[in-house]
């Protein structure tokens, strides 16, 4: 006999049991989010990300979030760790893209800085 999770499932695939629905600590998630993946502004912006923080939790009460091109949440019951998380990462995501921190960008300039063709020459 398997878990009890896959005692039992639906057509299509999904198991019947579900995973517990409870209060979520939105500020705890959403700390936990910046100081894991958004460290940079974490380090150079801790106050601007608290308040990003505090509008966040206020949009959770309202149970709907807006993202950059998406809204999370449905408006119904309450927010769910899941979607709050994302709606976290995307917000988190665009203070970091307005303040010009791209992670993983590699940025070049045409401007010769040192005189490399001169060198090149001789």
């Amino acid at each position: 006999m398997g878990s009890r999770v896959t005692e039992w499932r639906h057509r299509t695939g999904r198991s019947k049991k579900r995973l517990p629905k409870g209060p979520v600590n939105y500020r705890a998630v959403a700390i936990y989010i910046a100081k894991k993946y958004f460290g940079d502004i974490w380090r150079m912006y801790p106050g601007d990300i608290l308040q990003e923080i505090e509008i966040l939790i206020l949009e959770a009460g309202k149970k709907r979030i807006k993202g950059s091109n998406k809204f999370y949440g449905n408006g119904k019951g309450r927010m769910g760790l899941v979607s709050y998380s994302r709606a976290c990462q995307a917000r988190f995501y665009q203070v970091r893209k307005n303040y010009g921190l791209y992670r993983n960008k590699t940025f070049f300039s045409l401007i010769d800085a040192g005189g490399e063709e001169a060198r090149r020459r001789q």
